[in-house]
């Protein structure tokens, strides 16, 4: 889908940028600092993503003068770097993530070196237990999804032998009716908890999931105040027993109970699934339904009711076509109107109006700005914020705020830089006077202004 393209571009290679220009926005910094205020100032701040890593960079403008700057930076298991010229000068300071274990022994941040910069044992021994590995959260993430594969396919497994199934052609609406393939499966109380006793019992016992936790746990042991990995790894397994020793209970409760749950295939899609849960003459029931083609759906809707008289719905319909995007998302509370969002997008021109509407409290707020699309480029700009509440409206302008999403941006790069642990206690003091330093001016330009 063009969402899903744009966010994938936006983490392997993307950039988010937000611009706030004081000039413009008096109205609105009035309204939010409840003084009148003119500012000649601008800021603007972006974070870079790739597969090499993550960057902030920030800069501040008075006059048209930058007076303040800096770009974070962390390598892919290599470094972290930071610069600012306004703060540093020309030196760019960082740590080297590779020897970062090896380097701290000795420094000035060694606890046993007792300098004014020293850490505390804790911290320190925490730092030297950082996970350095090359894309450590991709992996982790990867991993993660192969054990909850693992836990699905025995979830699967025993459902078939143990639960009812029956399908057949079921007629749908989504916008429009049509036929789906439909497969419903049916289990009582017992079924369903011996499902899971089944999965309690499968990650207690898997080594791979074993293997997984100790491993994970260990890497992110530095995180960890009071507990060891081993000491959580245990905690993890008695709350499972624990679980599954409250077992007995929820089969009493459940005894009688019939559980239900629908699912609706189209063109090999799943479209819907529907939940139910019935004992004597009390149901529960929910469903959620995304089609009729899921990845440019003409209708999402999610719904909920029971027997005690609770009925609660969404439907989000969008249009699409070359040159205009809108969509509603309506929300009804036991069969009244609650809640609406409405959008509308003429892509040609770039207006933009969204509009929440409080049906109940007789609220509702607009939002007017531009959005535009060029190349890998989206462009939002904010105009104006309207809030209405019975018949009281407010406007403010929201001008000077612009979000920028580049779909192929340069990643900025610090190659050279001074290594933080190895530098003495003195030479740290004298970095951390030229900030205050830098810091009094920038203080000075915020007392004229009347901060």
């Amino acid at each position: 889908s063009p969402l899903g393209s744009l966010v994938g571009n936006l983490i392997d290679h993307g950039s988010i940028t937000l611009d706030a220009d004081a000039s413009q926005m008096q109205d609105f910094l009035s309204l939010v600092l409840s003084l009148p205020l003119q500012l000649d100032a601008s800021a603007q701040a972006t974070l870079y993503t790739n597969e090499k890593g993550v960057a902030a960079q920030a800069e501040v403008y008075f006059k048209g003068k930058r007076i303040l700057d800096g770009l974070a930076l962390y390598n892919d298991a290599k470094d972290i770097t930071l610069s600012s010229e306004a703060l540093f000068g020309k030196t760019n300071y960082g740590v080297n993530l590779k020897n970062l274990s090896q380097n701290l022994d000795g420094s000035a941040f060694d606890p046993k070196e007792n300098t004014e910069y020293s850490l505390s044992q804790d911290l320190f021994e925490r730092l030297k237990k950082l996970p350095i590995e090359s894309h450590f959260l991709r992996k982790l993430l990867q991993e993660t999804n192969e054990r909850l594969g693992d836990i699905l396919h025995q979830g699967v497994e025993y459902l078939i032998d143990n639960a009812k199934f029956s399908s057949g052609p079921m007629n749908i609406t989504l916008v429009d009716r049509f036929q789906a393939k439909g497969l419903t499966m049916t289990m009582d109380g017992e079924t369903f908890c011996g499902f899971l006793e089944h999965l309690i019992d499968f990650c207690r016992k898997d080594e791979k999931i074993q293997a997984f936790l100790q491993n994970t746990l260990t890497k992110l042991e530095f995180l960890l105040k009071d507990d060891t990995a081993e000491s959580l790894r245990d905690k993890i397994m008695t709350e499972l027993q624990n679980r599954k020793d409250q077992l007995p209970e929820l089969r009493e409760r459940l005894s009688g109970a019939t559980l239900t749950a629908c699912f609706y295939q189209h063109k090999d899609r799943l479209i819907r699934v529907e939940c139910s849960v019935t004992k004597g003459e009390r149901e529960i029931f929910c469903s959620l339904s995304v089609g009729p083609e899921p990845r440019e759906a003409k209708e999402i809707s999610l719904e909920y009711r029971d027997t005690a008289g609770t009925v609660l719905s969404a439907v989000y319909t969008p249009s699409r076509s070359s040159t205009h995007y809108s969509a509603k998302l309506e929300v009804r509370k036991n069969a009244v109107d609650a809640y609406n969002l409405t959008i509308n997008w003429l892509k040609d021109t770039g207006k933009l109006h969204i509009l929440a509407q409080d049906l109940e409290k007789e609220r509702s707020v607009l939002l007017n700005a531009d959005l535009l699309q060029e190349n890998k480029l989206t462009t939002l700009r904010t105009e104006k914020l309207t809030i209405t509440e019975n018949s009281s409206v407010k406007e403010s302008s929201l001008k000077g705020i612009t979000l920028t999403l580049n779909e192929a941006a340069d990643f900025p790069t610090l190659t050279n830089f001074t290594e933080i642990t190895s530098m003495s206690a003195e030479q740290i003091a004298d970095v951390f006077k030229d900030l205050q330093e830098s810091f009094s001016g920038l203080f000075g330009i915020f007392n004229l202004l009347g901060f």
